[in-house]
C-alpha cells in the first residue's frame, strides 16, 4: 500500500516537525499556500497515513491527534545519510525502495547483455 503524493507531504511535514504539535491550519498553509483547501482534507490524509502505517487512533505509535488542536508525529526520528533495512541491508539516500523485483530483472538483463 502506498501514500498519494499529498498524503506523503503531510507525513513528511509532521516528521520534520516531530518536536511539536502541528495545527491543521499550519499544515494547510505549508502545503497549500494561497489556496483554499477544506480542513477536512488534512483529516483524510492523516487517516490514510495511519492506515498505511498500521497506526491506531486510540493507541497511536506514529501520529497522535490532539482534538481541536492538531497532530504530532510521536515515533522516534533520527537523521541519517544512509538507512538500514530490517534485513541489515544499508541503502543510500538515492536508493529505490520497494522495487526489488524490478531491480533483480534489470540486473539479470544487464548481466545477459554484458555477456553477449
Amino acid at each position: 500500500m502506498s501514500l498519494p503524493p499529498k498524503a506523503f507531504d503531510v507525513l513528511r511535514y509532521l516528521v520534520e516537525n516531530a518536536d511539536r504539535l502541528v495545527t491543521q491550519e499550519e499544515i494547510l498553509e505549508a502545503l497549500w499556500p494561497e489556496t483554499y483547501v477544506n480542513p477536512e482534507v488534512v483529516k483524510k490524509y492523516v487517516l490514510g497515513i495511519r492506515k498505511v502505517l498500521g497506526d491506531q487512533t486510540d493507541k497511536p505509535i506514529f501520529v497522535a491527534t490532539f482534538p481541536r488542536r492538531g497532530y504530532q508525529f510521536i515515533a522516534p526520528v533520527r537523521e541519517s545519510s544512509d538507512s538500514e533495512l530490517a534485513d541489515g541491508t544499508t541503502i543510500g539516500p538515492n536508493a529505490i525502495v520497494g522495487r526489488e523485483g524490478a531491480l533483480k530483472q534489470l540486473r539479470s538483463a544487464l548481466t545477459k547483455a554484458l555477456q553477449g
